[in-house]
């Protein structure tokens, strides 16, 4: 035993093996971070140290002679004691008068660092990089602004008028709602995101639970973004061609002359004149070939260990967003009113209540979804008071985004109103200027975040075989052509972006948007001893809502 050291094997810190070479690690569970080695609990840095150890007389003396120590240099005796081969690695009372951030500190914009890396004092170590709440707000909006606006008209034919709008608003609500528990839940456990609070509050099982639907959602995702990069890709392509052929395929007449009606509806006023069949019409076929030739130009793009590169693109989501926002404000202002209230016969019959409201109901949740890293976006508030007034305020810029462009479009389409597709653009010829730049700019957007979306599965599939998140290329390859492969057989054989979207966001949303925050917060409230019966009731009420809202999806005539 030498002085000041405790050198006794069954005294030292654990270790896990494990590697964690890169930024992956905030996506895992807490049993694959440095953090979880700190307990809150404790005074001490790991959760394996005793304070019952240091109450022996020398030891107090020692510790006295060494308060005026500064920590700074604590931390940079340890850092370089593997040179020293004859002096003890680990210092325990340095480490256990040095001040343990709570777990919460640990999740800052910088990189962090492995278990097994020297310990680095910072200012981000104790303060998280904070913003403004209009960059807050701003962030949430962006986060959740996706792919699901191009069938927001779609859902409002679904539903009718005035019950798609019911429906914003009351899907809106709930999952507000649901987002704000959770963060509050946090705020009580000081834990990190959804499993990990699952795992603390609901045991092992609920962890499971959590990881699992969280898998699903992104597969979900991941099949959808497919769907949608073979129809973009699709018509990039053909424009390029029949542009480049002075070739362009278009309709007979319609009221601007670039709407469509990709729908088995009659409609007298649109005749397409179908171009002869040629090799580039017999290689090039939307739900055939084009899947495939996709799959070759992703298949490069899913290998890498690490997926920075991509993350640099992200600001093209927001300029997608607000192009695609544009788009249908511009194309409505142009078009005028079309729609017809009282009579049934129409074309543009506009019902204000619909049998398959189901349909919107069952997309929304996704629409609304952001419960996974809504406590790492709300943790850099600058003002944590105004928490619930930015999120409460970003849920309602979200729901208006999608209220106008869904109400907007639906009312001003000049067509049939059940000609309105699943994905809004496949309402437009290839010929007109601004559908070619929003195809693009959405193809480009979906090409950088497919796989940043592929990586975060990889990591989930991968962490629960108990893996490495890159065990090695073959495992890798392998992973991927099995989850392109579904994507591609989604494309070819069910490639319907609604229907897709409703079981996703079902499904998705009555796991992680409905009962597993209710489940938390009642888990919460029983550890702090102050669970009412209307707390249960109420958050009963909420995964029953969701438990039939996807029920329901089975019974939507689409």
């Amino acid at each position: 035993m030498t002085d000041g050291f405790d050198d006794h094997p069954s005294n030292r810190p654990r270790r896990k093996s494990l590697d964690s070479d890169s930024e992956s690690q905030p996506l895992l569970s807490s049993d694959h971070s440095c953090t979880s080695l700190y307990d809150p609990t404790t005074t001490g840095v790991f959760r394996y140290d005793s304070e019952s150890e240091w109450d022996n007389e020398a030891n107090k003396q020692d510790v006295q002679s060494k308060k005026e120590t500064n920590s700074l240099g604590a931390f940079r005796s340890i850092s370089l004691q593997h040179k020293k081969p004859d002096v003890p690695v680990f210092n325990r009372k340095a480490f256990s008068y040095t001040p343990a951030p709570r777990y919460a500190e640990f999740w800052r914009s910088e990189p962090v660092t492995t278990c097994f890396s020297p310990p680095v004092i910072s200012q981000s170590m104790h303060k998280v990089a904070t913003q403004s709440s209009i960059v807050t707000i701003f962030s949430i909006w962006n986060t959740m602004m996706g792919t699901s606006l191009l069938a927001m008209p779609w859902g409002v034919g679904r539903a009718g008028i005035l019950m798609s709008v019911f429906l914003f608003f009351m899907m809106g609500m709930i999952c507000l709602y649901t987002a704000q528990k959770m963060i509050q839940v946090q705020k009580s456990t000081h834990v990190g995101e959804m499993a990990e609070l699952c795992r603390v509050l609901l045991g092992r099982p609920g962890e499971i639970i959590a990881k699992v639907s969280s898998i699903i959602v992104l597969l979900g995702a991941n099949i959808i973004y497919y769907v949608l990069m073979s129809n973009f890709l699709y018509y990039s392509v053909t424009f390029i061609y029949h542009f480049g052929d002075g070739i362009i395929v278009s309709p007979n007449s319609t009221l601007s002359g670039v709407e469509a009606c990709p729908r088995n509806v009659t409609m007298p006023v649109v005749e397409y004149q179908r171009v002869p069949g040629s090799t580039f019409d017999q290689l090039w076929q939307l739900n055939n070939t084009v899947p495939l030739f996709l799959a070759l130009i992703l298949g490069p793009l899913l290998n890498f260990k690490s997926v920075t590169f991509f993350t640099k693109f992200n600001s093209f989501g927001t300029l997608s967003a607000m192009y695609l926002v544009l788009f249908v404000l511009v194309k409505s202002i142009f078009w005028g009113l079309h729609v017809d209230f009282d009579h049934e016969d129409s074309p543009y019959f506009s019902p204000l209540v619909s049998s398959n409201l189901a349909a919107t109901s069952g997309m929304l949740p996704l629409s609304f979804f952001i419960h996974s890293i809504v406590i790492t976006l709300m943790r850099h508030n600058k003002d944590q008071t105004k928490n619930d007034r930015d999120l409460s305020i970003a849920y309602g810029l979200v729901g208006l985004t999608y209220c106008l462009v869904g109400v907007l479009f639906y009312l001003c389409f000049p067509l049939a109103k059940s000609c309105i597709d699943d994905n809004l653009l496949n309402n437009f010829q290839n010929r007109d200027l601004m559908t070619v730049i929003a195809r693009g700019f959405i193809f480009f957007q979906l090409l950088t975040v497919f796989p940043l979306i592929m990586y975060m599965l990889r990591i989930q599939i991968f962490a629960a075989m108990q893996l490495n998140h890159y065990p090695s290329l073959f495992h890798v390859i392998l992973l991927n052509i099995t989850i392109v492969g579904i994507c591609v057989s989604f494309a070819v054989f069910f490639p319907k972006i609604g229907a897709l979207l409703r079981f996703t966001g079902a499904l998705g949303g009555f796991i992680c948007v409905f009962t597993l925050p209710c489940l938390l917060y009642i888990a919460s409230e029983i550890k702090e001893d102050r669970l009412t019966w209307q707390t249960v009731v109420v958050h009963s009420i909420i995964p029953l809502t969701g438990f039939i809202n996807f029920v329901a999806q089975f019974f939507v005539n689409d």
